[in-house]
This record gives structure tokens, C-alpha cells and sequence, in this order.
């Protein structure tokens, strides 16, 4: 079991006819407005309520939000205890190392960090500035945008 308010795995031994008690989660789209020190603020834009979730929580699924970025808010009892990221994101590649003489597309890999601090690895041929499609179950690289 894990708990929803810390994150933490429990262990607990349940005997034969012990009822375990289910907990219901509800799902609702938001959009991620910003973050500020290790809490993450999204809203709902339905009834335009906000939501705070703390980085812990969130784990490295904050390296997949960029601002305006819309989510699935997972929620137990009216809070938020997780998002669902989209199965695609598309980031700008901001470091990376030139590519040199002769790098094709079909060539190897280097690494790139991307704008949200996200670190994977990219075709020879891609420029800083350049948008890549990201898989955020894999995180790797989809395709340049």
C-alpha cells in the first residue's frame, strides 16, 4: 500500500476477512501555471480553483512541465495528489553540443538538456533551438518538431 499523504510504501499484513477500505480517485484536466520553490501550482479551469502539490509528490514528472502545459489532476478527497503528464511533449533543445562534419540523421547520439532542465539523448544532427517531440514514459527522444 502507499500512502497518499506522505508517498510512502507501507507494509501491512491483512488477515483473511479483513475489509480493506478502496480508495476512489477522480480525474480532472488542469493546466500547470507556474512552480515556486518545490511546490507546483495548477488550476482548474472549470471553476478556476488552484491546487498546490509539493516536487516530492510530483517526482520527476517536473521535468516534463513547461507553463500552460495541461495535465490530468489525480485527486483523493477533494486534494491533489498527482498529475497524468500527456504521453508527448515537445521541448526546446537549450545545450547541446555541435554536431560535426559529415553527422547525418541516421548518425549516433549526444547528450541535450532541454528547457526544462531535462536531460536526453538526441540525433548528431539537432541545434540548440531546435523543438524535439519527447515520450514522457520513456523519457527519450520522439522526433524534431
Amino acid at each position: 500500500m502507499k500512502s497518499f499523504d506522505t508517498g510512502k510504501v507501507l507494509s501491512k499484513t491483512f488477515k483473511g476477512k479483513e475489509e480493506i477500505k478502496k480508495a476512489y480517485l477522480d480525474k480532472r484536466p488542469l493546466r500547470f501555471m507556474y512552480s515556486s520553490g518545490d511546490s507546483y501550482h495548477f488550476m482548474d479551469e472549470t471553476d478556476y480553483n488552484q491546487f498546490e502539490i509539493l516536487e516530492e509528490k510530483l517526482g520527476d514528472k517536473v521535468k516534463y512541465l513547461k507553463d500552460n502545459m495541461e495535465v490530468e489532476g489525480l485527486f483523493h478527497e477533494q486534494r491533489l495528489i498527482s498529475i497524468e503528464l500527456p504521453t508527448f511533449v515537445e521541448l526546446e533543445v537549450t545545450e547541446t553540443k555541435p554536431g560535426v562534419k559529415g553527422d547525418t540523421a541516421s548518425g549516433g547520439e549526444k547528450s541535450a538538456t532541454l528547457e526544462t532542465g531535462l536531460e536526453i539523448k538526441v540525433p548528431l544532427f539537432l541545434k540548440e533551438g531546435s523543438v524535439v517531440k519527447v515520450d514522457t514514459r520513456k523519457g527519450k527522444y520522439v522526433e524534431r518538431v
